[in-house]
């Protein structure tokens, strides 16, 4: 049986990072002992700041990344080299911009040496969008996607050939995730309704 992630809601993160008394209950919040659990988190922000239009540039998301990540270290237990933070933010390690490439290895480097017992925590914060497929799988007729930051280009309309669709972020956050492991996944973005 797949384990399910737990999907925090935007509500949830909001409350949670302004009230961090009254915090996950699925983020233990024990600090790592010798042979206890490792873990790992992915936190992604893009402002889109290049983009074209300037409608589609969003503000403010590498700041409460960067109160998640104080949170994870203070409260969780987590340490600095196992968190990995992307983002659009200038002078960053062009190996950590948000483009997809950089994504998907980052998800695949996210399980290496996975360790029954794990915790995981990926978060993304940017814009999705929902785009019309044939896919019989998808009830609604609709694949989700998130949206790297090559997919609001400074030069260019917004190119959904770039995102990421929700069946790879599954097969690569979920469906390789130990039966033991846990995955807690963090959403915050703005969908866009374009009709792509």
């Amino acid at each position: 049986m797949t384990p399910r992630p737990f999907v925090v809601s935007q509500r949830l993160l909001a409350s949670a990072l302004l009230r961090p008394g009254q915090l996950w209950s699925s983020l233990s919040p024990h600090r790592r002992y010798p042979g206890g659990p490792r873990k790992k988190a992915l936190l992604i922000a893009i402002n889109y700041s290049r983009a074209q239009n300037p409608n589609d540039r969003l503000s403010g998301l590498q700041q409460e990344m960067e109160k998640l990540k104080a949170l994870l270290l203070k409260q969780y237990g987590y340490i600095e080299s196992a968190i990995v933070v992307m983002s659009d933010e200038d002078g960053i390690d062009p190996q950590l911009s948000p483009t997809r490439e950089n994504i998907l290895r980052e998800i695949e480097r996210l399980y290496e040496d996975q360790e029954p017992g794990d915790q995981y925590l990926f978060y993304f914060a940017g814009h999705s969008c929902q785009k019309d497929t044939d896919d019989k799988k998808e009830e609604d007729g609709r694949n989700e996607l998130i949206m790297p930051v090559e997919s609001y280009p400074p030069d260019g309309p917004v190119d959904t050939e770039k995102a990421i669709v929700d069946d790879v972020l599954k097969e690569l956050l979920v469906d390789r995730l130990d039966a033991k492991s846990r995955l807690t996944v963090g959403l915050l973005f703005l969908l866009l309704e374009r009709g792509y």
